[in-house]
Order: C-alpha cells, then sequence, then structure tokens
C-alpha cells in the first residue's frame, strides 16, 4: 500500500514537472512574429502589424528596384525616424543599426560608413520611398518578394523554421507548380446546342473576339451576341455562375471632346466598335481598345476605355490622315497615369493622360504593318514586334530594339503577353514562352494533347462522349489566345472558349 501510495505522488510531480517546461520548449521552437509589414506592389493597401493601412503612396517599381514607403516601415518596426527639413536628409535607427540619407542622394552612411545606393530615395505623392533591399538588408530584417501575387513581406525574425519559405530570406519566392506531363484540354463553353443550361454559356463567332486573362485564373471575353450586340463577359472558375455580363455597349461609352480646340464634338456609343481587350496587371485593371465607326474629318478615330473598375474614357485620338489596325497596335502605362499607344502602320508611337487626347509622342522603329504585343514587368515597357521576331525596350523616349528572339518569325500564327512573358504560337501549333530578355523555351505542343469531357460547371455534360479525334482548330485568322495566372493557356478555338491545361489547378507552396 506504502509502495503504491509513492508512485502515485511521484507520479504527481513528474507531471507538475512537464507542465512547467512544455511552456518552455515551445517558446524554443515555436518562434512567433515580433513586427510584420505586407504590402503589394502598386496597392494603397498594405498590413502592418495586422491592422489594415491606406498608404498615401503604394510600393512601386522604379529603374528595375522595388520602393516602399520609409514611415510604413518605421510604423511597422518601432524605429525611430528623423528628418532635417533644410537638407532633405533622414535618419532611420532601428535595433542598433543607424542609416543616413538624402532625398535624391546616391550616397548614405550605414553606421557611419559609406554606402552607394543603386536607387537613391524619392518622393511619390508627398511619401518618401526607400529601395526595398537596401533598407531590409541594412535594418537585418527578413524579406520575401513574390513575384507571382506581388506581394512584399517584411517581417523583425522568421516566422517560424516549420513553415520558411522555398528560398532563403531576400530571394524571391515563386509558387512551384506541378506542370503535367500530358496536356489536357477543358471545354469551358459551348457552340450552338440546344441545351437550356449552357445557353449562358454561349459565344458567337460573329464580329470581334478578343479574351484577356487576369488574376485568380480569371478571364474576361469580348464578343458579338447576334440580338443583344456586344459584350464583355467575366469568367470565373470559382463561381457557381462561371460567366458574369460586366459591360454592354451603352451610353456609359459616350463623351465629349473638343476638336482641334475650336468646338465641341460627341462621341455617342452607337459608334463604337470594339477590337481589343488589354489587361494590366500592376493596376488590375481592365482596357478596351475601340474604333469609331464615323469616317467624317474631324471626329474621332479611335478611342481606349477602362472597363473595370468602371467604365470611363482613357483617351481618344483624332487622325484619320493614314491606315491604322488598332488591334495590331501596343497599349500600356507603367504608372497607371501616363498611357503609351504604339500604332505599327504609320509607325508611331502617342503619349496620353486620363481624359485627354492622345499626342504624337514619337516614331516608332518597329517593323511596317506588323503587330505589336507589350508586358509592363518590373517597371520596365517591352514590345515584341511579330513581324520582326525583335523585342524592344522602352527608354523613357522611344524604344530601342533589346533582344531578337531566335525564331523564324513569319513562322508565329499568334503572339500574345501575359504575367511577365511573351507567348508566341507556331504554325506547328507550338507555343513558345520568351522572356523579356529573349529567353525561350517549349512551353506546349497543342497537337499532342488529350481532351476532357463534358463542359466545365455543367453536369448535364459529364457523360457526353468523346469520339478519339478531337483536336484543336487553332485557325490563324480567327484563333484567340492568353495565358491564366496558374500558366495555363486559355484558347478561343473554333467558336468555343477551351483551357489547355499546362500546370495542375493547384499551386504546391
Amino acid at each position: 500500500m506504502a509502495r503504491k501510495k509513492w508512485v502515485i505522488i511521484m507520479g504527481f510531480w513528474i507531471c507538475l514537472a512537464l507542465v512547467n517546461v512544455s511552456p518552455a520548449y515551445a517558446e524554443d521552437t515555436q518562434q512567433s512574429i515580433k513586427h510584420e509589414a505586407v504590402f503589394k506592389l502598386n496597392d494603397k493597401i498594405a498590413w502592418i502589424n495586422g491592422k489594415k493601412t491606406v498608404l498615401q503612396a503604394p510600393p512601386t517599381m522604379l529603374n528595375n528596384h522595388t520602393l516602399v514607403p520609409l514611415r510604413s516601415i518605421g510604423d511597422a518596426f518601432g524605429a525611430r525616424l528623423k528628418r532635417e527639413s533644410k537638407s532633405d536628409k533622414m535618419t532611420i535607427s532601428y535595433e542598433g543599426a543607424t542609416i543616413e540619407f538624402a532625398i535624391g542622394q546616391a550616397k548614405a552612411l550605414v553606421n557611419g560608413q559609406a554606402v552607394v545606393l543603386e536607387q537613391p530615395a524619392v518622393v511619390l505623392k508627398g511619401t518618401t520611398m526607400v529601395s526595398l533591399k537596401f533598407i531590409a538588408t541594412h535594418l537585418e530584417l527578413d524579406w520575401h518578394y513574390n513575384r507571382t501575387t506581388k506581394e512584399i513581406r517584411l517581417a523583425s525574425k522568421i516566422i517560424k523554421a516549420s513553415e520558411a519559405m522555398e528560398e532563403e530570406a531576400g530571394k524571391e519566392v515563386l509558387d512551384i507548380k506541378k506542370r503535367l506531363d500530358k496536356l489536357t484540354v477543358d471545354y469551358l463553353s459551348a457552340n450552338y446546342i440546344n441545351l437550356p443550361a449552357l445557353e449562358k454559356i454561349r459565344f458567337y463567332p460573329f464580329g470581334t473576339v478578343s479574351i484577356a486573362a487576369v488574376k485568380d485564373n480569371q478571364a474576361y471575353i469580348l464578343s458579338k451576341d447576334p440580338s443583344k450586340g456586344y459584350m464583355i463577359q467575366k469568367y470565373d472558375p470559382n463561381s457557381a455562375e462561371k460567366y458574369t455580363v460586366i459591360a454592354v455597349i451603352d451610353q456609359r461609352f459616350n463623351f465629349e471632346y473638343s476638336v482641334k480646340g475650336k468646338y465641341k464634338a460627341s462621341f455617342v456609343y452607337g459608334e463604337v466598335v470594339p477590337k481589343r481587350l488589354v489587361y494590366d496587371e500592376a493596376t488590375d485593371r481592365l482596357y478596351m481598345l475601340v474604333e469609331s465607326s464615323s469616317r467624317i474629318p474631324d471626329k474621332l478615330r479611335f478611342a481606349v476605355f477602362s472597363i473595370t473598375p468602371e467604365v470611363s474614357m482613357i483617351t481618344y485620338q483624332l487622325d484619320n490622315s493614314s491606315y491604322f489596325k488598332i488591334e495590331d497596335a501596343f497599349f500600356a502605362s507603367m504608372d497607371g497615369s501616363t498611357y503609351y499607344f504604339g500604332e505599327p502602320h504609320a509607325k508611331i508611337i502617342y503619349s496620353a493622360t486620363k481624359g485627354q487626347a492622345s499626342e504624337l509622342f514619337n516614331s516608332s522603329p518597329t517593323s511596317d504593318k506588323t503587330q505589336l504585343v507589350s508586358i509592363v514587368t518590373e517597371g520596365n515597357l517591352y514590345v515584341y514586334d511579330k513581324k520582326d521576331g525583335t523585342i524592344f525596350k522602352w527608354t523613357g523616349n522611344n524604344l530601342v530594339k533589346h533582344v531578337k528572339v531566335a525564331i523564324q518569325a513569319d513562322s508565329i500564327v499568334y503572339a500574345t503577353a501575359s504575367f511577365g512573358s511573351f507567348y508566341l504560337l507556331d504554325e506547328h501549333h507550338v507555343v513558345h514562352r520568351v522572356s523579356p530578355d529573349g529567353k525561350m523555351e517549349t512551353y506546349a505542343e497543342l497537337a499532342k494533347v488529350s481532351f476532357n469531357p463534358g463542359i466545365v460547371g455543367v453536369p448535364e455534360t459529364a457523360n457526353w462522349p468523346l469520339f478519339g479525334d478531337e483536336k484543336l482548330k487553332l485557325d490563324r485568322y480567327t484563333v484567340q489566345m492568353s495565358v491564366d495566372s496558374n500558366g495555363n493557356l486559355l484558347l478561343f478555338d473554333d467558336g468555343i472558349l477551351k483551357r489547355v491545361n499546362v500546370y495542375a489547378n493547384e499551386t504546391v507552396k
């Protein structure tokens, strides 16, 4: 009996000891963040230590460097900031580190030692902006930039050893996506089938068709309904409805404009001839390029409208003196306020500010009567010349030859750009991915695909049979192509929207 009592007492003290030790063990093995700041490129919404904050100026790219607001860094980590108004000298101190610098100056002092800045501090919209890499390195902060989501994360120490990022702190972190061994094709719309469930997901191959893949694997489709006219629909694979009409051609497209400063004229929606959709990844805005059906002298030649977040006129052009083909032009903006429009047939580059007429900016060195495709990535504008196979880079004043793509240019059937890369479809039905620096890889062999039965999101079609001879038509005159944020190809092919699955639909982190 005494022995049993002794065992019970010893068990009690052992349990008590374990209870006292456990918190200390947990504290050593599960480190938590003291301070954290989460930004997103070109987004004014930030999260400072878990609290939503609206920034006066969002993080941005300048000269290929990511700039972040200094005040927000100070607020997030409790750093001390001091500014001398007379000299524009700034000082930031944090946990024993002191950095001194001046706006626009290429030299700084870090703990009294001179350091040369690759990108000096600047003031944007009244906010001091500093290089992310410079400030994080010298304040010894962990930082990560996800190139896919554009998210910037700074922390005073690593979150947990068990949740370490895929790469070391201070390097870009990319989603690791599982590439499929065999490419498959999903039908995302129907064509001339008498089934009520398919009525809302039918597109008609009449007039202009244009598609633009956007973030979250969504896409916008411009098409013309025989009875309702042109409309823009949003495809969302995660929505029960799948397709939603977000815009039709109506009075929202009406506006007044000045004709050479002499008199006012009106552009009405009945004159709209839609030509192409353009998606700006940096600002998450969708634009539509349109022609005017009027051929009256001094009347509007073309216009550009933003479609999201709302329909509004961005710019317009009056000159009708030369031939043009607006769907072959490039349209881009690097800051969301100044826009550039490159017209390849007249070989002219126009610039514009929102709501104003575009103005002649410079001549274009691109090929005559070509198609131009543009991307803006890491603060730089690149333009691919389909006829010549050359990638041009924007200098701020003009396009200059950057690199020649190692592919026979006249074999390219279709060219597009999405999420930082160019995608070229050749006459052998092979898609090539090309980086802005001209590095090329075979991305998808579209002659070697298999088809999935039915139409995605329509259960009634799940058991529809396959006949074994299905293939992509890829007609050079009607095909449209874009690439979604997961890396899969979206094709408007033979009147049907199709998705070529290059990657699995889930990302492995």
